[in-house]
């Protein structure tokens, strides 16, 4: 049933995208690309603040290394 489901849910979508394209809505933004225009042009940037996103992403992704790591070596043993 849930493979009947997503099968269903990905022709709707592709149903909606064409009738989007057919009235002519070739440039709407999704979501994302919303939140993250919002992100990078609305509020105050400054230097203590970027500095703070910045520490914030290297723990993201070194905590992602760490994760594939132990994944790795888990399948190796």
């Amino acid at each position: 049933m849930c493979k009947v489901k997503s099968m269903y849910m990905k022709a709707l979508e592709g149903v909606r995208a064409y009738r989007r394209a057919s009235k002519g809505y070739f440039y709407d933004e999704s979501e994302t690309v919303r939140q993250m225009k919002k992100e990078l042009y609305d509020g105050a940037s400054g230097f203590s603040t970027d500095r703070d996103k910045i520490r914030s992403d290297w723990r993201a992704i070194s905590g992602d290394i760490k994760k594939a790591f132990k994944n790795l070596q888990a399948s190796n043993v």
